[in-house]
């Protein structure tokens, strides 16, 4: 029972602290860099599901990914008409199974774990990177999980508190736990308005979300765990 416990709590530990986000490299070129503990890891092309750009008025800009498919060290890229305010990001982070050899995330789910299976889970992050910020960013882009900046995230001084809205399906979401940046033991936690509190630093901020559900259609996973974040570089 004891090392049972021990792998439950590995099963929760391996898909946090993982988000996503949008960095410009270039004239209107953009990469989506997987950022897992304080540092960016590299990650297979068909991980990256949708990338998408937003101007000053939150209006979609025309924008394509590069795949780079037939170049397996380098990650995609993401192409825009012009330069975005917000960009917003989905991706897959695969499946964790926890057995009796431990947990560890598993390319094809429980149908290619051996031994004795405890839990699958399959990972979705969705990622919503400010460049810039106006009173008019107070609404959201649409998505079905989504945080939203009730301030300017940019003119906030270190260990001042940012106000966010986390909506689901477009309603406010309730008693929602957060992870920001590394710390994933913040008891933080929005209010029946779906709004909370989260305290920002200088630097790269990284405030997620997060969300399990029952899930019946993946034969290799019983249970979706989708995190939706915001991310800022706050100089």
């Amino acid at each position: 029972m004891f090392k049972k416990s021990l792998l439950l709590v590995a099963l929760c530990l391996g898909a946090n602290a993982h988000q996503i986000v949008a960095q410009n490299v270039g004239t209107n070129k953009y990469e989506i860099k997987f950022w897992a503990h304080g540092t960016f890891e590299s990650y297979a092309s068909e991980q990256l599901i949708a990338a998408n750009g937003y101007d000053e008025n939150l209006n979609p800009i025309k924008t394509g990914i590069d795949y780079k498919f037939d170049k397996k060290d380098e990650i995609p890229s993401v192409l825009t008409a012009k330069v975005p305010a917000v960009m917003t990001s989905v991706y897959d982070a695969g499946y964790w199974v926890e057995t009796d050899e431990g947990g560890s995330f598993v390319k094809g789910g429980k149908n290619s774990a051996k031994g004795v299976v405890y839990g699958q889970s399959r990972s979705l992050k969705i990622g919503k990177t400010y460049f810039s910020w106006n009173e008019k960013m107070l609404k959201p882009v649409g998505l079905d999980f989504e945080i939203v900046a009730l301030s300017n995230p940019f003119t906030l001084k270190d260990g001042e508190k940012l106000p966010v809205l986390v909506l689901k399906d477009g309603k406010a979401s309730a008693n929602t736990k957060f992870e920001v940046g590394l710390h994933e033991d913040w008891d933080i936690k929005t209010n029946k308005f779906g709004i909370a509190l989260i305290p920002v630093e200088k630097g790269l901020n990284v405030i997620a979300a997060k969300s399990a559900k029952s899930e019946f259609n993946d034969p290799n996973a019983n249970k979706l765990l989708i995190q939706t974040s915001i991310t800022f570089n706050r100089k």
